[in-house]
């Protein structure tokens, strides 16, 4: 009759087991998310028939304000893209641009609600000059 590993081994053996997932979890969805990132590198548009759906939901847009969002973002975004070849500087401008002429359209609430995402968005996309 075989006899049981000693708790201990078990316990590693199950901790091992469960670091492992987590770092094949990590990598898995970091390569998606660098695959989406290629993807919307070179296909501008998609990003904007993407994003606007998801930001008319989290910001509560009127009809209006959502046509007046999708037009600001269809226009902008390829200047965006433009920008980007030339430089980090001016393309935090375009931003900023593009995020004050969608700050005019909501209301104070959606408002604040839009410049929390849009600092987030600044934040881990757009590279600031040294």
């Amino acid at each position: 009759m075989r006899r049981a590993l000693p708790r201990w081994i078990q316990m590693g053996v199950l901790l091992l087991v469960f670091v492992a997932g987590g770092i094949v979890g990590a990598m898995v969805a970091t390569k998606a998310l660098h695959a989406r990132l290629e993807y919307y590198r070179q296909n501008g548009d998609a990003l904007v028939k993407d994003i606007v759906p998801r930001l008319r939901t989290r910001l509560t847009l009127t009809g209006e304000q959502s046509s007046q969002f999708e037009e600001i973002m269809e226009r902008r975004h390829p200047r965006m893209l433009d920008v980007r070849r030339k430089g980090a500087d001016e393309m935090l401008a375009e931003f900023q641009a593009m995020e004050d002429e969608v700050a005019e359209v909501l209301d104070p609430k959606q408002r604040e609600s839009w410049r929390k995402i849009a600092e987030s968005v600044r934040n881990r996309f757009i590279a600031v000059s040294p």
